[in-house]
């Protein structure tokens, strides 16, 4: 991602963050009008599960409120020491292309948690 677009001179944050923010919802938009007629054939009580399903919990939503500045500044210092780590290490291009998101995830989730308890702990003192 990050050489398609300094190829063409665009900032890599505009360009990473539409790209990845606005490009999956406007293509489930599209997979939803173009499968609309399925859609509107699912029985009520499956759509009301499936709308329930997809509310957000108390857990991700206390993520999002205390953790999502702590997870915005370290994830990209996560992914510098991750790729440093693993960069001879033996293991497949593949493998860490898969699971290299998901241990940003994880261990900035992780950080931003610990910073959080942290600062919490030190403002009762």
């Amino acid at each position: 991602m990050e050489t398609y677009t300094n190829s063409f001179g665009a900032d890599w944050h505009l360009s990473g963050n539409a790209l990845a923010g606005a490009l999956p919802v406007m293509l489930l938009g599209h997979f939803i009008a173009a499968n609309k007629e399925r859609f509107l054939k699912l029985p009520g009580r499956a759509t009301v599960l499936l709308l329930c399903g997809c509310h957000p919990s108390a857990l991700i939503e206390r993520i999002g409120r205390a953790d999502s500045l702590y997870i915005y500044l370290f994830h990209f210092l996560i992914i510098r020491l991750l790729r440093l780590c693993l960069q001879n290490a033996p293991v497949e291009q593949t493998v860490t292309d898969w699971c290299l998101p998901v241990a940003v995830i994880v261990l900035s989730v992780l950080l931003a948690e610990l910073i959080v308890r942290i600062k919490g702990e030190a403002g009762r003192k």
